[in-house]
């Protein structure tokens, strides 16, 4: 189902080996889902609906499914997600530009052209579907907006318009795609007995409704928009509705914002989030959580951000957005080893793993410059390996 790859995680861990059969499929069928623009919608661009493509010859068919699932306009997003992320972590530049943004262009074109701007100056997200949930409601009342589909028509903007920057083409496309993400609608939200909380719909209380997937965490969980760096105030909604929506899926996102669940949440479907109190639990989950140990979402590189206090745990070659790969080690408590390996030409924007403290940079093993602050940032050249020290 493709509203239920979550996948970020193995490009985390280097594994994007597990995921090219994605990006294949993308393109396998991107002059049909053209065709499927044009003839569903009326639309440029392409869009690949929800539902199951079959391993065939892509002719000018499009093999349709039910439209409650063709109406999750967020779903081609999210399968377009996988191929960003591989170049993202991978940093091959050359695989961007011709596996990744020939199909993430064209769905920005459909997306720019979806979107509606209304008299309250945002740019709307109508009809769509919550995945999973509601189906066809009178006057679309639980069709609009959604925030699985605000939030990912937002990435699709941000994304296609860094691909057009990096490879120098559409400069005019960028500008507008900008725009729109700047002026997407908020967020739907509802006020609990405990504060704000996201929900999937508008003037829907998410609290005690049996949700198979909960797209009002998708900002966290997909989208990558509210992540260790975001407003506190948000970060702080996003853990409220972690933890009073009971949906099992929903506990990624505690790691995610560098928390650890209450043990007493309790999930509809009996599942509980996993506890890392000790160094044993952590090693029973860094293959489904490895970003406890590197997180990259925001674009600054987060070493150790959800261990143990006094845990003693490394990682060798985890993959950071911006193309690099990283090495590192914490003994008791403390970060003893960094190395950076760049895969481009990019600024690297790092955490200072040592609070408070200078670092001195090592490149290629030559003692070079010595940085001071909380977030630490320095260029760095493809095939560059920089190790990090507490100077």
């Amino acid at each position: 189902c493709y509203n239920e790859m979550y996948f970020t995680h193995l490009n985390a861990l280097n594994r994007q080996d597990k995921l090219e059969y994605y990006p294949k499929l993308v393109n396998h069928w991107l002059e049909t889902c053209k065709i499927n623009a044009r003839q569903t919608f009326g639309l440029p661009g392409m869009f690949l609906a929800h539902g199951y493509l079959p391993p065939i010859k892509a002719d000018d068919v499009y093999p349709h499914t039910i439209n409650t699932w063709e109406f999750c306009m967020e779903i081609p997003a999210q399968v377009m997600k996988i191929g960003w992320d591989n170049f993202d972590y991978g940093g091959d530049e050359k695989y961007l530009a011709e596996t990744v943004y020939p199909a993430l262009r064209e769905l920005a074109i459909f997306y720019a052209a979806y979107a509606e701007k209304y008299n309250d100056g945002y740019y709307h997200v109508i009809p769509t579907m919550s995945a999973e949930n509601w189906g066809w409601t009178y006057q679309f009342e639980r069709n609009r907006d959604s925030t699985s589909a605000l939030s990912m028509f937002k990435w699709t903007f941000k994304r296609a318009a860094e691909a057009s920057e990096i490879l120098g083409v559409d400069a005019d496309l960028r500008d507008k795609w900008l725009q729109i993400a700047a002026q997407m609608a908020p967020y739907p939200t509802y006020e609990s007995e405990e504060g704000t909380i996201f929900t999937d719909v508008v003037s829907v209380n998410p609290i005690g409704v049996g949700y198979s997937l909960f797209a009002g965490v998708y900002p966290t969980t997909l989208a990558d928009e509210i992540n260790l760096d975001s407003d506190p105030e948000e970060i702080e909604i996003m853990l409220r509705t972690a933890r009073l929506v009971k949906q099992s899926y929903n506990n990624r996102v505690f790691h995610l914002l560098g928390l650890e669940p209450d043990l007493d949440l309790q999930w509809h479907d009996g599942v509980k989030p996993t506890p890392v109190k000790k160094q044993e639990d952590l090693m029973k989950v860094v293959y489904s959580e490895p970003e406890r140990l590197l997180n990259s979402r925001s674009g600054r590189i987060h070493l150790f951000p959800c261990v143990p206090e006094k845990c003693t745990v490394g990682f060798k070659r985890f993959q950071a957005r911006g193309g690099f790969a990283v090495t590192a080690e914490r003994i008791d408590g403390k970060t003893t080893y960094v190395l950076i390996e760049s895969r481009r030409n990019v600024l690297c924007r790092m955490m200072n793993p040592w609070p408070g403290s200078k670092v001195t940079l090592y490149r290629n093993g030559k003692k070079a410059e010595k940085l001071t602050g909380s977030l630490l940032k320095f260029k760095t050249s493809k095939g560059e390996k920089i190790e990090v020290k507490k100077s």
